[in-house]
């Protein structure tokens, strides 16, 4: 999960504080410092109320004709409380305008007078690109921000050797997220044997949760596991020092990050070892448990323990300092074992909170999923009187075919002769031949099918990556919105495809049902393996990971409870 990843760096990333900037520039400014004092105040803990005290400073500045150091400083923390919220664009604005004004400076106000830019706030707009996966520009900003650190006067020099680790850091979390992992490891080992020679026992331990991340995505589970044993020697030798605190939050993320990778390992039992660890180690860090209960609660659901997952997923969304992707993502996990329970209330009771925290371009889309859904209920009562009228008609009506039946072969008996017998099997040959070039053709149509949903899904992809690379442009995001609406307006051609395939194997749904109660994404699932598609073709199709494939591919074995020696794909080819 990418979007963990993420945030987990950028709670570990850190920013600069106003001393920081202030190792730049003079103290000696003009204008209203309270105003930034408050804005520092409440910019993490209540950033609405940071813009607000922001926003009024604004209207003094604007009146100032010099441009002073709290107005540098204003627009910086309006930027950096911007960042916090999560608000990429606005932040970017705030944090350019503030370097431009930092240009404007006399230089009399500079302390650090070989230094070009701030770099800290080169760092946060690093950040703010790498936020939103533009590597190579969040690349620019990071070299840049580490040139400048190393122009810093000898006054400043713990200082310059904290902006140095912390730049060359970040760009080996680029060179990680590249799969360069050999170029990241060596910039990690290079930050961690300086920071060995400062003693900095809460970086070290950053550096040996980073080395350790890398090598899980690497795959180096043993030298991992070295890395896991120097963060928990960091914690046990200083569990009674200040930095206990955070050497606890490094500990408890990286047996997270042990869990995830066992997780998807296929070793569920080790994974949820390693994630009861880290929930007792991060219990005094709300922001981080709920990752935690996500990855717990679909293990749960793996294992069928659907009432202990849903236990875990309330306790999440009753956290309130969680961000509305992690919402998000967990209102998506209770709607799974809702659907699993059959909760057709509970389903409709999670509709509006989805919504409410959802993407626009999105939320027609689930919106109108949500309307199919309330639509199948609201329809179901009246169904089963339809259907019980139905059976009784269909009673009468086997009765009278029974009947006609009887008659019918008297007569056949009585009078049909030989020529007439071999009219009737030269139809029948016929009708067969018929029917089996129908389900040729329908056969393929349903591949043809396939092939339009895999270049929807890709056009899809290719369209959101355009919206990554135009956010900046209104008018081309606008047009790629609109051309993404009109793409996932509906799942017609889903269902189109559900309705082809029960055409071709009409009993294939009906003897699968028999061997476990599915879920709709476990049908879709079944049917693609049963058209031979491989894993990498059911990801282009269905528009989901790899690992999420895979995921879905052990949960529907474990439904249908086959053993270790059967295979998935020959089972369902055998139905």
């Amino acid at each position: 999960m990418k979007l963990v990843r993420l945030i987990i760096f950028f709670s570990f990333t850190s920013v600069f504080s106003s001393s920081n900037l202030n190792s730049l520039i003079t103290q000696d400014g003009y204008g209203d410092p309270l105003s930034n004092d408050s804005i520092i105040k409440y910019k993490s803990a209540d950033p609405n109320k940071a813009l607000e005290f922001g926003f009024n400073s604004l209207k003094y500045y604007s009146s100032e004709k010099k441009v002073t150091l709290d107005f540098v400083l204003l627009n910086y923390y309006l930027g950096e409380t911007f960042y916090y919220m999560a608000n990429y664009k606005d932040s970017y604005q705030y944090l350019k305008k503030s370097l431009e004004l930092y240009e404007l400076l006399d230089s009399s106000d500079r302390r650090n007078k070989r230094v070009s830019k701030p770099p800290w706030i080169l760092v946060i707009m690093g950040n703010v690109y790498f936020r939103n996966q533009n590597f190579d520009k969040a690349k620019v900003y990071y070299d840049e921000a580490l040139l400048n650190f190393k122009l810093f006067d000898s006054n400043y020099e713990a200082e310059k050797l904290y902006g140095i680790n912390t730049s060359e850091m970040n760009l080996a979390l680029i060179e990680v997220e590249k799969e360069n992992f050999e170029e990241a490891k060596i910039i990690h080992e290079k930050v961690l044997s300086r920071r060995i020679d400062q003693g900095d026992k809460i970086h070290i331990a950053l550096s040996h949760y980073y080395i350790l991340d890398l090598n899980l995505r690497a795959e180096k589970i043993e030298e991992a596991k070295l890395s896991y044993q120097k963060i928990e020697e960091l914690y046990n030798l200083n569990i009674e020092d200040e930095s206990a605190l955070e050497l606890k939050l490094y500990f408890g993320n990286a047996n997270y990050e042990f869990g995830k990778f066992l997780k998807s390992r296929g070793d569920p039992i080790e994974a949820l070892y390693y994630f009861q660890n880290a929930k007792k180690l991060l219990i005094d860090f709300p922001l981080e448990v709920p990752k935690v209960n996500y990855e717990t609660a679909e293990l749960l659901i793996q294992d069928d323990k659907i009432n202990s997952a849903e236990k875990i997923i309330l306790e999440s969304l009753l956290n309130t300092e969680i961000n509305d992707d992690e919402k998000i993502i967990n209102f998506k996990l209770l709607e799974e074992i809702y659907f699993l329970e059959k909760s057709d209330k509970k389903l409709l009771a999670i509709k509006d909170s989805i919504i409410k925290y959802i993407d626009r371009p999105i939320e027609k889309q689930i919106q109108e999923e949500f309307n199919v859904l309330e639509n199948l209920i609201l329809v179901t009562d009246k169904q089963q009187e339809i259907n019980r009228s139905k059976s009784q008609a269909i009673t009468i009506i086997l009765i009278s075919i029974i009947l006609l039946f009887s008659l019918f072969m008297i007569l056949m008996y009585l009078k049909y002769n030989y020529e007439i017998q071999k009219e009737k099997n030269i139809r029948l040959n016929i009708e067969k031949s018929k029917i089996s070039d129908e389900l040729k053709i329908t056969e393929r149509e349903l591949f043809s099918k396939i092939n339009f949903i895999v270049q929807r899904n890709d056009h899809i992809k290719n369209l959101r990556e355009k919206l990554v690379n135009n956010r900046f442009d209104p008018i081309s995001m606008n047009r790629l919105k609109r051309e993404m609406d009109e793409l996932s307006k509906s799942n017609k051609s889903y269902l189109e495809f559900d309705k082809m395939f029960s055409h071709v194997y009409p009993k294939f749904y009906k003897k699968l049902n028999k061997f476990a109660n599915l879920s709709k994404t476990d049908i879709r699932l079944a049917s693609y393996i049963k058209m031979n598609h491989s894993n990498d073709e059911i990801s282009r199709i269905s528009g989901i990971s790899m690992r999420t494939v895979e995921s879905q591919r052990y949960r529907l074995t474990k439904k249908l409870k086959l053993k270790k020696n059967q295979d998935l794909n020959s089972f369902l080819l055998s139905i």
